[in-house]
C-alpha cells in the first residue's frame, strides 16, 4: 500500500541516516526529534536510492506499508523494501506499454501479488500518447494498493520497442545501480514466485529468457519462422528440456546483464546497409539476440514460462504480427550480410 508519512520542521529535514537508524517495527514507524534536518540529499546518500526520492513543491514523498502517521509540509516516499531488509536487492523490471491499456491494471495487480513484491521497482514506458491521461489516472486511482514502487514516463513511440533499451540506458542506469534487468511485455501475467526464481538464475554475460528459438542445424535456408527445434507451445509448456540455450532470445520474460546496455555496448551501433523498409526499432528482440551472440555471451532458457494474456483483442495490437515480413527480411540480412553464425 502505497502511504504517506512526514515531518514538518521549518521546511528542512535530514534523511541521512533513514537506512541506518528508522525501520518498521512491528508495524510502527518512528522518527528520531533529534534528527538533523535539510531539504536537501546529502552526496554521500545511497547512490542507487536518491532518484527514488520525489520532489513535490516542499514534500519529499516515500511509500510504507503502514497507515497515514502524519502528512505535513514534508513527506518522503521509498519502498517498502528497504525497510523490510536492507539487504535486499531492489529488482527493477521493466515494461513497455503500447496499446493494452485496458490491461495495465490486471498486470498491476499481478505484479503486486509476487512474492518479492517488496523488492520490486517497476519502470512502465509508455509508447502510445493517446493514451497518457488515462495511464496516470490508472497508477494513481489505484496506488494505495501497491506494494511495489512505480515509475511512469510518457515518450511518443518514435523508438517503438527499442524505447526500453534507450530508457534502460538514459534513465535507468543512470539513476541506479544494478547489475542486472528484468524485461516483461504487456501481455503476460506470471506465477507468484516468477520475479523471484528470475531473479535467482541471473548470470553475467547472460540472456536469460523462457522463450527462443534454434535452428535445426541441417536447415540449408534458415527462416526466422520456421526450421526450430522448439516453438512458442513447447517454450509454455517446458516441452523440449533437452534445449538448454537458444540461438535467439525473446525480450519479454527475460532476465539480462545490464553491461549489454552500457553506452559504448555494440547494441548501439546500428549497420548502415539495414534493407530497405526495415525498422530496426520494432526488431529490438532479433537485434539484441544477434549482439549478443556478437558478444560471445550465452542466451540461455530460463523454464519459467509467463502466462500470456490471449484473445482477439490482445492479438489485434500485436507488434510482432504486424512486422512479420520484416522479421523474416531482417533475420535473414543478418545471416548473410552480417555473418550471425547460426
Amino acid at each position: 500500500m502505497l502511504i504517506k508519512f512526514g515531518i514538518s520542521l521549518n521546511n528542512s529535514i535530514d534523511v541521512t541516516d533513514i537506512f541506518t537508524e528508522y525501520y518498521i517495527k512491528s508495524g510502527l514507524v518512528s522518527i528520531s526529534k533529534n534528527t538533523l534536518i535539510t531539504n536537501k540529499l546529502p552526496d554521500h546518500f545511497p547512490n542507487q536510492y536518491k532518484s527514488i526520492f520525489i520532489l513535490d513543491g516542499e514534500k519529499l514523498i516515500f511509500s510504507c506499508n503502514e497507515k497515514d502517521i502524519l502528512n505535513h509540509d514534508i513527506n518522503f516516499i521509498l519502498p517498502t523494501s528497504i525497510y523490510k531488509d536492507k539487504d535486499l536487492d531492489i529488482i527493477h523490471v521493466v515494461m513497455c506499454l503500447w496499446k493494452r491499456i485496458d490491461k495495465l491494471l490486471v498486470q498491476l495487480e499481478n505484479i503486486n501479488n509476487q512474492n518479492c513484491v517488496r523488492q520490486i521497482h517497476l519502470h512502465l514506458i509508455n509508447n502510445n500518447n493517446d493514451e497518457t491521461d488515462k495511464i496516470n489516472d490508472i497508477i494513481e486511482s489505484n496506488k494505495g494498493k501497491f506494494r511495489f514502487l512505480i515509475s511512469l514516463t510518457h515518450y511518443n513511440n518514435e523508438y517503438g520497442c527499442f524505447q526500453r533499451f534507450f530508457y534502460i540506458r538514459d534513465v535507468l542506469m543512470v539513476n541506479y545501480s544494478t547489475e542486472y534487468i528484468i524485461i516483461i511485455d504487456d501481455d503476460q501475467l506470471f506465477p507468484v514466485n516468477w520475479v523471484t526464481r528470475m531473479w535467482k538464475i541471473k548470470k553475467p554475460k547472460t540472456f536469460t529468457c523462457w522463450y527462443g528459438k534454434i535452428w535445426r542445424k541441417n536447415s540449408k535456408r534458415k527462416n526466422y519462422w520456421k526450421d526450430t527445434l522448439l516453438y512458442l507451445p513447447h517454450c509454455l509448456k517446458n516441452e523440449m528440456k533437452m534445449v538448454k540455450s537458444y540461438q535467439y532470445g525473446g525480450p519479454g520474460g527475460c532476465v539480462i546483464d545490464t553491461d549489454i546496455f552500457d553506452p559504448i555496448s555494440r547494441l548501439w551501433n546500428f549497420p548502415d546497409n539495414i534493407p530497405d523498409g526495415i525498422n530496426i526499432y520494432n526488431l529490438d528482440d532479433i537485434w539484441i539476440s544477434y549482439i549478443v551472440s556478437c558478444l560471445g555471451w550465452k542466451i540461455t532458457r530460463s523454464f519459467l514460462p509467463i502466462r500470456p494474456m490471449t484473445g482477439d483483442e490482445i492479438d489485434k495490437v500485436s507488434i510482432s504480427l504486424e512486422v512479420k515480413k520484416e522479421k523474416e527480411i531482417f533475420f535473414a540480412y543478418l545471416i548473410k550480410g552480417m555473418n550471425w553464425a547460426i
